[in-house]
């Protein structure tokens, strides 16, 4: 039965559809994204925590029903797209500020520099 149950719910998630993030992402101030992504990570505990839920309770009587593994099958695909989703937000947010947060570091380790040399020379700081 394990094994049934098993393959529905991996092919059921191979046919799922590639979240889709806001085109309003890129528009998004680093603040505005994190809450989003916040969000998103949110919910997608919420997901998981309600299929765990339905998995143990359909369990409980050591036999499943066609009824209950469709029940759990549903909760498995919906906690897989809410975390697929926030895991597409989270690549969208290195995609946008990940280069902007190099070079910032890049930046900040030239002024370090600038001011230790600063500091041996006898200059003022």
């Amino acid at each position: 039965m394990q094994a049934t149950i098993d393959a529905s719910v991996k092919a059921t998630i191979a046919t799922m559809p590639t979240p889709t993030i806001p085109a309003s992402v890129s528009t998004m101030s680093e603040e505005e994204l994190a809450v989003l992504i916040d969000q998103a990570v949110v919910e997608a505990a919420s997901t998981t925590q309600q299929c765990s839920a339905a998995a143990t309770q359909a369990a409980a009587d050591d036999t499943l029903t066609q009824e209950e593994v469709d029940s759990v099958q549903a909760y498995v695909v919906d906690a897989e797209q809410a975390i697929a989703y926030a895991e597409a937000l989270i690549a969208a947010y290195y995609g946008t500020y990940g280069e902007l947060a190099a070079e910032t570091l890049t930046l900040l380790q030239a002024i370090e520099q600038d001011l230790s040399r600063a500091g041996r020379n006898g200059q003022p700081l």
